[in-house]
């Protein structure tokens, strides 16, 4: 899992913000939100401007050229770079925890998303390291890459994915949290559950042409009329051909009708929930970064929602401007997290108050109590 993240000079970010993900609190509720010290689920809050989507974004940066799948990220053209910052670099820092050990891996990138250099370590040993702003040299020191070649040509884009591609790596320790490195990050996503389908970031979610198919042939459309059943949607589905290939219809009615033709935003937002849920329970994914998660939501549904995507196996952030999710039911103190001048801090670190199970959270935070 993710135990820190450092971001600089991309986007909104002008200096280091930094996501930190570890936590000392012994907490004796809602132990699931948390591992070994890791903060496995977060909520993020934060004013409008602040970055809660651009940190998002900086998170997923790296599936960019670490992922070996075919993945969907965004090309900000003019707007990859901060306005203010003088620096050419956009910086990104990750550590991770695997197997007990630090993994870390440091790059940089021009204002074309090019890298310019990279650093991958376990604990304090080196074992990739490359910048192209001083030599075409490159650093591998991990078992099964010795022959290849050091000096990096200018078409290598990235020191780890030439590394993944090029060398049959022996097995070793080091080379073993190399590959559990780069298969977290291959599963990485980063999405909005919005009406629009395509509003993600991460190795592509279907399979299939469209979402109707995805979900007949990987899920069922029985899976998804009980789970819309179960967030208070009332339908019957059945599939049916059309000219495009196999949809879904909505037959409570006294004819059967195109399920996506009536669907209201709300219900879209929840059938793409949908798909992305199977994909968790089905240990697709690693790391999800959930953006405005509940925009469309009641806050009874985005309560449900978010106490479910607490207990499932992977580490994940949901962003929202919605206090009444802010509970000691669902998470804990530290899990809850606010962005404000671009610094990211848990709410117990925004308290002098020892803060206990009991507490209304909710009612701490909009009477101004976490104002540093």
């Amino acid at each position: 899992m993710i135990t820190s993240f450092s971001v600089k000079n991309f986007r909104c970010f002008n200096e280091w913000t930094n996501f930190d993900f570890i936590s000392d609190k012994k907490y004796e509720f809602n132990e699931n939100a948390v591992s070994k010290e890791i903060i496995q689920h977060a909520m993020l809050y934060g004013e409008n401007g602040e970055g809660k989507t651009n940190i998002g974004c900086a998170l997923l940066e790296i599936i960019s050229h670490v992922s070996q799948k075919k993945v969907k990220y965004p090309t900000y053209e003019n707007s990859y770079l901060n306005s203010q910052n003088e620096s050419d670099l956009a910086e990104f820092e990750y550590i991770f925890k695997f197997n007990n050990k630090l993994v870390s891996y440091s790059y940089g990138k021009d204002e074309s998303a090019d890298i310019v250099y990279e650093k991958f370590m376990v604990e304090d040993k080196v074992l990739l390291e490359w910048n192209k702003a001083v030599s075409n040299l490159a650093k591998i020191e991990l078992e099964g890459a010795e022959s290849l070649n050091k000096e990096l040509s200018d078409n290598i884009t990235s020191l780890v994915s030439y590394v993944i591609n090029n060398a049959s790596l022996s097995e070793s320790e080091n080379n073993s949290l190399f590959l559990q490195f780069t298969n977290f990050v291959g599963k990485m996503v980063f999405f909005k559950t919005m009406s629009n389908v395509n509003q993600f970031a991460g190795a592509m979610p279907y399979k299939h042409k469209s979402i109707s198919e995805q979900i007949i042939n990987e899920y069922g459309v029985e899976a998804l009329e009980a789970f819309l059943i179960e967030n208070g949607i009332k339908c019957k589905l059945e599939t049916y051909e059309s000219v495009d290939g196999n949809k879904i219809a909505d037959i409570s009615g006294n004819k059967p009708i195109d399920f996506f033709s009536i669907a209201s935003s709300g219900t879209f937002a929840l059938v793409i929930l949908f798909v992305w849920l199977e994909k968790m329970k089905n240990q697709e994914v690693s790391f999800a970064y959930v953006d405005e998660f509940d925009a469309f939501y009641h806050h009874k549904l985005a309560k449900k929602i978010a106490s479910n995507i607490s207990k499932l196996p992977l580490q994940t952030v949901l962003s929202t401007h919605n206090t009444s999710i802010m509970t000691n039911n669902i998470l804990r103190p530290d899990c809850y997290f606010e962005i404000k001048n671009k610094k990211i801090k848990p709410l117990y670190k925004l308290s002098d108050r020892e803060l206990r199970k009991a507490h209304n959270l909710e009612k701490m935070y909009r009477s101004g109590a976490f104002n540093e």
